[in-house]
């Protein structure tokens, strides 16, 4: 198999470990409430809701990834936010709103070490604390190469997905070394037309919500090919499940539950 060509890569699954190392203490939750105007909005717009892990940043602070991409069909939805974490390669170089197919992955400890020998991942023990580290050690006519973390966030009573979707990507070049902070417990919740699961988005088309605008127009952003609404940032917990509705006022979701 060329070096340059990660067509078929396995993962060295006796070194990097059967199971990876949470960084809290179990699987988080997130609830999204959208009734039924919400719901028909999404169909009539063609959109769907986007979860982004957003911390820490992709391609050194200038994109992230959107790492589940669904059509919620009930008032309610809950997502497991899966604190697991592997690492991944992929095929390169990438562009804005092109998606990230994940060639392999391994399952990954945090404050551990590991490289990528152009094959497969192997284990290279202690590293930096709260860090995953991974290093291309691999043949001298080997290209560069996307890597990054991935995760799981899931429908909360179905199975957990064979595979993980990418979280955050950087380009990783010959002998050199990527340095990667374990997620942060945040996720950024919106909608979106032509977005799918493993997207690239320039954060430059992502912006907040404002909770003082009622100018629904205001609330979309607009590049060649895409569509989005403005992001809810939302803190999430092991304890506690977090909630958030849809607001067809301004088009973007907004803390809590709808009220009774």
């Amino acid at each position: 198999m060329a070096r340059d060509k990660l067509s078929v890569l396995v993962c060295a699954v006796v070194v990097c470990g059967l199971l990876s190392q949470a960084c809290w203490a179990g699987p988080m939750q997130l609830t999204l409430y959208m009734n039924l105007e919400a719901r028909k909005f999404l169909i009539s717009t063609n959109q769907r809701v986007v979860i982004i892990r957003p911390d820490p940043l992709s391609n050194d602070g200038k994109s992230v990834i959107a790492a589940l991409v669904l059509q919620p069909i009930a008032d309610a939805t809950t997502l497991t936010v899966d604190t697991d974490s592997a690492l991944y390669v992929a095929n390169g170089p990438v562009t804005a709103l092109s998606v990230i197919t994940i060639a392999s992955s391994c399952p990954v400890s945090y404050g551990n070490a590991y490289s990528f020998d152009g094959t497969e991942f192997n284990g290279e023990g202690s590293g930096w604390g709260g860090h995953v580290s991974v290093e291309y050690d691999a043949p001298a006519n080997a290209q560069p190469i996307l890597t990054g973390l991935a995760g799981f966030i899931y429908e909360s009573g179905t199975d957990k997905p064979s595979a993980p979707s990418p979280t955050n990507y950087y380009t990783l070049n010959l002998f050199e070394t990527r340095y990667i902070d374990a997620p942060a417990a945040v996720v950024w919740v919106l909608v979106a037309s032509d977005i799918k699961t493993g997207s690239v988005l320039p954060i430059e088309i992502l912006k907040p919500v404002s909770r003082t605008s009622v100018n629904s127009k205001a609330m979309l952003k607009q590049s060649t090919s895409v569509q989005t609404s403005r992001y809810l940032a939302v803190p999430l917990s092991t304890s506690s499940v977090a909630a958030v509705h849809f607001d067809t006022s301004i088009n973007a979701f907004v803390d809590g539950a709808y009220e009774q």
